[in-house]
């Protein structure tokens, strides 16, 4: 699960970098952690709420 994670966040920075190359490194990067970070947010908070129904 660990490498899925970290294939996933590496495919989602890459793309999101592409997607915003006319904003420079520093915007594409900006961009990039807040979707990765939003990915992170929303799965953490999925696992969450599965793992309390099974309790």
């Amino acid at each position: 699960a660990r490498e899925v994670g970290a294939a996933l966040g590496v495919a989602v920075t890459g793309t999101t970098l592409a997607s915003h190359a006319s904003d420079g490194f520093l915007g594409g990067m900006e961009a990039a952690l807040r979707v990765v970070a939003f990915v992170v947010i929303a799965a953490a908070a999925v696992v969450t709420l599965g793992y309390g129904k099974k309790r």
